[in-house]
């Protein structure tokens, strides 16, 4: 399994060293240039490994320096766990290196903010790091409802009885040179119309197909890029143009209804991604497309749409997951039981549990949400699957992402990390080369 981590992410660091996490050159408050790097390349320590940083502080101003470097290591919940401060002393446009060694003995599997605050005479800088420790194995309580396979199966039923009126809308004043676009409609349940946007390229034969699910209320555009592939995105209820039926807004969609599991708004919208998915598959010979070539693929909200798709229904040939958020809440609130600030999503059930609408407390709360967690779902995916996700991101955290990782089945999986707070273009061309992998693409 872990081999599959560090090949990835060594392929990410290997080319995009230039993407540090902290600030670096002559712009930082104190003059210094820093160059902090762990012991191990791509950030993931095992147990045998010896934890800790290599760290180079280059003076880039014409005077003397000196000043003093605190650390702090915390672990996923905020706790510290080790602290240290090391001197240091720098001439001018010289640079001083130490190496900075973790106490391992206080550390087990999961992972750690390292805060590095470089002082000087006359500024200071603060400093973020991410470090994961023997990553997979990293699990979770596993709160599944015991009425969960059939709560899916009769929503699914509850999808079929509900006539699907398939509309298919040439926009030819959209359409490109290389690509018809399409706009496609049909109902869902709850009487809801949803929209997406279809692209497929005007040359012969079948096209493998990416279908492509919204981040959290994002607005998905046609696809008129690709010529090699047809694309279908998807705008599930609340989002862009099938946002019609849907009377909410970005900070109340994602609890619309939460107090009752029957009527809260993701059990809409998970069927809403089914429901698409049946299109490609009911529509695949009419529209030349490659119903044995389906990969499933979404950010943020998307990469959990995309799993959840793919645990619902077996047909896709793989799936993309990039940072996936809400997997885990339950130890996403307790991660952050100690935070002043609570980040997203966080912020948004808690503050509606405080509302007390529809007479919810958190522990009702937890019992309905666990229906829809996709730590729940994980197991269910028999596809390839391609996850991945920046070591910084507090809505989707490396320990409550590899929590849902390591419910994966099989050997099928890679898990690609970057080192900052985003993905970087060298992860982009890597997902492309997957893909045209996976789907067999010239």
């Amino acid at each position: 399994m872990m081999k599959h981590i560090v090949f990835v992410w060594m392929f990410c660091v290997a080319l995009s060293d230039a993407m540090a996490q902290p600030p670096s050159g002559p712009g930082t408050r104190t003059g210094l240039e820093y160059d902090i790097r762990p012991f191990k390349k791509n950030g993931l320590f095992r147990e045998d490994d010896k934890v800790g940083y290599d760290v180079r502080l280059k003076n880039s101003t014409y005077t003397k320096q000196r000043g003093s470097m605190h650390v702090d290591v915390f672990d996923a919940k905020g706790a510290s766990v080790f602290n240290q401060t090391v001197s240091f002393f720098t001439d001018s446009r010289k640079t001083f290196a130490t190496d900075l060694n973790l106490d391992y003995a206080k550390l087990t599997a999961g992972f750690y903010d390292v805060n590095i605050i470089v002082s000087t005479n006359s500024a200071a800088d603060t400093l973020r790091y991410v470090f994961g420790l023997d990553p997979d194995k990293i699990f979770t309580d596993i709160n599944k409802p015991e009425d969960f396979e059939e709560f899916w199966s009769e929503a699914r039923r509850e999808m079929l009885r509900k006539e699907p009126r398939f509309r298919v809308i040439s926009r030819g004043n959209s359409s490109t040179k290389y690509v018809n676009v399409y706009q496609v409609e049909f109902q869902s349940v709850d009487d809801v119309v949803v929209r997406g946007w279809l692209t497929i390229p005007k040359g012969g034969g079948k096209y493998p197909v990416i279908y492509q699910l919204p981040d959290y209320y994002e607005d998905q555009r046609p696809d008129s890029n690709r010529s090699d592939v047809a694309v279908f995105r998807l705008n599930v209820r609340g989002h862009g143009n099938s946002a019609d039926k849907v009377y909410s807004d970005y900070n109340t969609l994602n609890t619309l209804n939460l107090y009752d599991r029957d009527k809260y708004i993701y059990k809409g919208i998970y069927m809403d991604c089914l429901r698409g998915l049946d299109f490609i598959y009911k529509y695949a010979n009419q529209l030349n497309l490659d119903a044995d070539r389906v990969v499933v693929y979404g950010e943020g909200q998307g990469g959990t749409l995309a799993g959840i798709t793919c645990a619902l229904d077996q047909r896709p040939k793989c799936c993309i997951m990039v940072r996936p958020v809400y997997g885990d809440l339950r130890g996403l609130f307790e991660m952050n039981q100690d935070n002043p600030v609570l980040p997203w999503p966080v912020s948004a059930f808690n503050d509606y549990i405080n509302s007390g609408e529809g007479g919810i407390n958190k522990q009702r709360f937890y019992e309905n949400w666990d229906f829809f967690d996709p730590v729940n779902f994980m197991s269910n995916i028999k596809c390839k699957v391609l996850f991945a996700l920046p070591l910084i991101n507090s809505s989707a955290p490396p320990q409550t992402a590899f929590s849902i990782y390591n419910q994966l089945k099989g050997d099928v999986k890679e898990m690609y990390v970057c080192s900052g707070n985003t993905m970087d273009y060298v992860y982009y061309a890597y997902q492309n080369l997957w893909i045209k992998k996976v789907l067999r693409l010239p």
